[in-house]
């Protein structure tokens, strides 16, 4: 037991990112679409927006405070396909999610065989 790592104390003032879900839908002619879903909870009513940032394309959502989802859908022409088990770095996709002050990055990895990943912050 104990501290191991200097604590982390984060202002946030109207809602908290709780769940970030990501889905990958494949087409059969080529090309995926991914769909960014953010899960959050509102401690307090106010304009607050959210930016998703894929793949160089920003979408910027207006959060809805009486509800507890967000979404963005990110269309991808060709994608780079990366093996889930041993990624290639080159082969990985960045995500970045900015909700009322908090930012969480990740690294995706776009494959057929993945359908939904699930992130609890």
């Amino acid at each position: 037991m104990g501290v191991w790592q200097m604590p982390y104390l984060q202002f946030i003032p109207h809602v908290r990112l709780e769940h970030v879900a990501m889905e990958q839908i494949w087409h059969h002619g080529g090309g995926c679409e991914f769909k960014v879903d953010l899960h959050y909870q509102t401690f307090r009513a106010g304009l607050v927006s959210a930016s998703v940032k894929f793949d160089g394309m920003t979408y910027f959502l207006p959060i809805d405070v009486r509800a507890n989802q967000a979404s963005a859908l990110f269309q991808i022409e060709a994608p780079k396909y990366a093996d889930p088990e041993r990624p290639n770095k080159e082969d990985l996709y960045n995500l970045v999610v900015e909700l009322d002050g908090q930012l969480q990055e990740f690294d995706v990895a776009l494959s057929q065989q993945l359908c939904v990943t699930h992130v609890a912050l």
